[in-house]
């Protein structure tokens, strides 16, 4: 359960300067595992000790729609 934010970017974007933005941003890559199933989508995780805010952390995945178009999803989880 959480909150998803689906950003589609501009078809001009490439994908490698979006991963490049995140980083700038503070996010920190994913390392992909060898049970991968889709390479094609790139995973990055947000998390600060010292901020409330960052308590659960955000998801942000990076993906293609449609197999053209860039598309950053950020997920944020709710605590019940």
């Amino acid at each position: 359960m959480g909150y998803d934010y689906y950003n589609h970017i501009s078809p001009k974007a490439k994908v490698k300067e979006v991963r490049e933005f995140l980083s700038l941003l503070g996010y920190q890559p994913v390392e992909r595992g060898q049970g991968d199933i889709d390479k094609s989508l790139w995973w990055y995780y947000y998390f600060k000790d010292d901020d409330y805010e960052s308590f659960t952390g955000i998801t942000a995945v990076i993906g293609l729609s449609d197999g053209k178009n860039t598309v950053v999803n950020l997920h944020t989880k709710i605590l019940l």
